[in-house]
């Protein structure tokens, strides 16, 4: 495009002059001027393609940046709901076995007083398995808890600032005091303590044809 306009000013001199006019001086001038503006032109052009293209890439690294970022908020509430959701039904099932414990340790009494030895040690399998289902929902619950907090380190948000609070947690100090003591029952009593001999034999017997078959 400068190429045309240099030429373009070239002809119009000659044609302003007269080719007859126009000596060997002249013509370098004319020359010297039209290649200097023609430069002056190409210059120009390119500023402001370079300008609009800058204006182009800035734009759409905005709109990239903004559709990152919806992206992110999004993800980051689905989540962060998800946890509260979690987080409410750990503490229900937390709730539920800390309720129920009383009662499945006054069962487990019942059955050594009535002296169903094998009865008995299922009833105390029952309840550590549930200990052990309520150990676990509570580490979930911390887990849980930090990774929600660290999710909404220097955000902007509407969020509660935690998941739970250690006051939401029943305490089931007194219910693990109570099972060691039934516990200690069984196995200082000989014939409760052959019948887990006998219950542990037998799992493992079963567990070995098992594997077998």
């Amino acid at each position: 495009m400068a190429f045309l306009f240099y030429v373009s000013i070239l002809t119009i001199a000659a044609f302003l002059l007269g080719e007859d006019n126009i000596g060997e001086y002249e013509v370098w001038i004319i020359m010297a001027a039209g290649l200097l503006l023609a430069l002056i032109v190409y210059l120009i052009i390119c500023y402001f393609m370079t300008r609009t293209e800058r204006r182009k890439a800035h734009k759409l690294w905005v709109m990239t940046k903004i559709q990152e970022a919806e992206i992110t908020a999004s993800e980051l509430t689905v989540t962060n709901l998800d946890r509260l959701k979690s987080a409410e039904v750990k503490l229900t099932e937390l709730n539920s076995i800390s309720q129920n414990l009383p009662g499945q340790l006054h069962k487990a009494q019942d059955r050594f007083r009535e002296r169903l030895f094998e009865p008995y040690w299922e009833q105390v399998a029952s309840i550590y398995t549930e200990i052990e289902s309520f150990d676990r929902n509570v580490m979930d619950l911390r887990y849980l808890s930090d990774s929600y907090q660290k999710s909404l380190v220097d955000k902007q948000h509407n969020f509660p600032p935690i998941v739970f609070s250690s006051s939401q947690i029943p305490d089931l100090t007194q219910s693990r005091s109570e099972l060691l003591e039934i516990v200690k029952k069984g196995m200082s009593n000989i014939d409760f303590a052959k019948m887990l001999v006998l219950m542990d034999i037998r799992k493992a017997v079963n567990h070995g044809f098992n594997r077998l078959s």
